[in-house]
């Protein structure tokens, strides 16, 4: 059993993706970089190294194929931190998340991990919404990701964000977070929850 009362470091081995928004409702390069700071604080709480490993898939009305990370090992969060700086807030589009979590699902978690690690996804998604013709491969999606038993949390930014949007995407309503700006993110209480999750699934 693992103890899972704020831990500052995850005992659980996870495979963590995040989808992070580039569209133009980030509205700007300090709102961008904060998604990025959220993510590597996050990760170097969580125990990604030799077995796990992480994925940042930036999205707007597009996937950026030439911007994806993908890295693990033991040199996994040093490696994260290198690459996440160079990834480029290109400001345009729509927020096509729909397209990122179907990216997520079919290029990386639906290809399996080695046992006891863990699948993680995580969206970031601010105000905005999808195209109404998108809305179906979104849900589609998002149940292949609850069949299949994975960890989904939903990160909202900004007031026009509405929970009912994120519930679609997310496991279960305790996994929507939705923050009013980017700076007041509270990625510590988001850590906790991957891995008390995580735990729980491993624990299973």
């Amino acid at each position: 059993v693992f103890d899972l009362s704020a831990p500052e470091q995850c005992p659980v081995a996870v495979s963590i993706t995040f989808l992070i928004d580039t569209s133009a409702s980030v509205t700007s390069y300090e709102n961008f970089e904060n998604q990025k700071m959220s993510i590597q604080r996050i990760v170097t709480r969580l125990n990604v190294t030799v077995l796990g490993g992480v994925k940042v898939i930036p999205y707007s009305d597009m996937i950026y194929a030439s911007q994806i990370i993908d890295v693990h090992g033991k040199n996994a969060i040093g490696d994260l931190v290198k690459r996440l700086h160079n990834v480029q807030y290109l400001m345009g589009g729509c927020s096509r998340y729909d397209l990122a979590i179907k990216s997520a699902y079919n290029d990386y978690i639906s290809q399996g991990n080695h046992p006891g690690v863990k699948n993680i996804l995580v969206l970031f998604r601010v105000s905005g919404k999808i195209p109404r013709d998108a809305v179906k491969s979104l849900k589609s999606t998002s149940a292949l990701l609850k069949q299949s038993k994975i960890p989904t949390f939903a990160v909202g930014i900004g007031n026009a964000v509405e929970s009912k949007d994120l519930e679609i995407i997310a496991t279960e309503p305790m996994k929507v977070s939705i923050f009013e700006r980017f700076d007041n993110l509270q990625w510590d209480k988001i850590y906790k929850d991957i891995c008390k999750s995580a735990g729980e699934a491993a624990e299973r």
